[in-house]
């Protein structure tokens, strides 16, 4: 597991542990984040009996947990987003935040749940398959080297949001920098 810091500290954010790793299963990326701490102190939407993912936009203006990946010698790079009420969004970009759209259709999302243990632990588990980018599915087949980051936003109860990432490569919480890629998966 790595452990994923918050870009500035607070009460809140001195208050919980946030770790994730991915394995690479054949050409699919299976995720894990665990969120762990007091979680009455979060904004943590509740998913509804019967709730099936579905996309969503603009999540990181709340909680949601974040994976990015990239090849090592290449700037292109993809974003997946993932809330806590499993709405989730999907981008690819060409470059540093050159995005060439959101992929409401063909994330390839085989599965995404949200797992609430007692008040103090929060698992977000996904599984993807990303049958959208040929070249991506190649570089999974082949063992290509890529890069990744793990990230989330992490809203307390008063609003304000905080931001986590394995590695804040910016002066400012900017998980798009390349150098945020810290991570690589083979």
């Amino acid at each position: 597991m790595l452990q994923l810091s918050a870009f500035s500290k607070s009460a809140i954010t001195e208050a919980f542990q946030l770790e994730a790793f991915a394995v690479v299963k054949d050409t699919e990326i299976l995720l894990s984040y665990r969120l762990k701490g007091p979680l009455e102190k979060l904004r943590i939407p509740q998913v509804k009996a019967g709730e099936v993912p579905h996309f969503g936009t603009e999540l990181w203006k709340h909680s949601c947990f974040e994976f990015f990946i990239k090849p090592e010698t290449d700037e292109r790079y993809w974003e997946w987003n993932f809330s806590p009420d499993l709405s989730w969004g999907a981008f690819t970009f060409e470059g540093y935040r050159k995005s060439v759209g959101s992929q409401c259709g063909g994330a390839g999302i085989r599965s995404f749940q949200v797992i609430r243990e007692k008040n103090d632990s929060l698992k977000v588990q996904v599984q993807l398959r990303p049958d959208n980018s040929p070249w991506l599915i190649w570089a999974l087949m082949n063992r290509v080297p890529l890069k990744v980051s793990f990230t989330a936003v992490i809203e307390g109860q008063d609003g304000e949001l905080s931001y986590w990432a394995v590695k804040h490569a910016g002066s400012k919480a900017d998980f798009h920098l390349a150098d945020s890629f810290s991570f690589e998966l083979t």
